[in-house]
């Protein structure tokens, strides 16, 4: 089991997002955080459209997860934009 750490630019992301609906940051949820977390060693899959991002980590030297959170519209863009670039 990997560690999650949190993805600073999601982050700054959900901070900015919470921001403009005036929201302080204490009143921000748990729930929410988690959104920003990746698993340790994981590389970024950038999610331009939502908040949550992707990653992409290997659990061994045959096996590659790839996991893209979200609705189909953020899917779609992590893939294209973030996921077949690294291929």
């Amino acid at each position: 089991e990997k560690a999650m750490v949190t993805h600073d630019k999601a982050y700054e992301k959900l901070l900015y997002i919470s921001e403009k609906r005036g929201k302080a940051y204490q009143d921000i949820l748990p729930v929410s955080t988690r959104q920003t977390k990746v698993p340790a060693g994981s590389t970024v899959l950038e999610n331009e459209v939502g908040l949550a991002p992707g990653f992409l980590i290997y659990l061994n030297s045959k096996t590659r997860l790839a996991a893209f959170p979200g609705v189909p519209k953020e899917m779609k863009a992590m893939f294209s934009n973030s996921f077949l670039p690294i291929f």
